[in-house]
């Protein structure tokens, strides 16, 4: 197994406080490790993200914020707990990936590179 860095970058169009703007990255299967989010410097407070995974047509959340512009520092996002047939959280998922990654920026202002976010992956 290796490590492998995916780079996002959304440029947003629109009007100041709800310029829009979405970038799709296709990617081989793999294990997400962690995300690192920054926020171009003059992008607005009101600023919202979802980054998702979409295979086949269904999206995936994987992580999102709203009215945000502070950059958010290397994430791990190697488990989240799951529930067994009878409720208990005791398993855990690797959160693994596949088709694209769909970065989503709302609310922002006119911005290039409005927001850049880095993955790592296992695969």
């Amino acid at each position: 197994m290796s490590y492998t860095t995916v780079q996002l970058k959304v440029t947003t169009v629109g009007t100041a406080g709800v310029a829009v703007g979405s970038v799709r990255k296709g990617i081989a299967p793999a294990q997400l490790m962690a995300v690192q989010i920054n926020y171009h410097g003059s992008a607005p407070g009101t600023t919202d993200f979802t980054l998702k995974n979409v295979l086949g047509g269904v999206e995936k959340l994987l992580c999102g914020k709203d009215n945000n512009n502070t950059d958010i520092p290397l994430v791990k996002l190697v488990h989240r707990p799951i529930k067994d047939n009878c409720g208990t959280e005791n398993t855990y998922n690797d959160v693994m990936v596949s088709g694209e990654l769909l970065l989503e920026v709302t609310g922002c202002d006119a911005l290039t590179d409005a927001m850049v976010v880095t993955c790592i992956l296992k695969v």
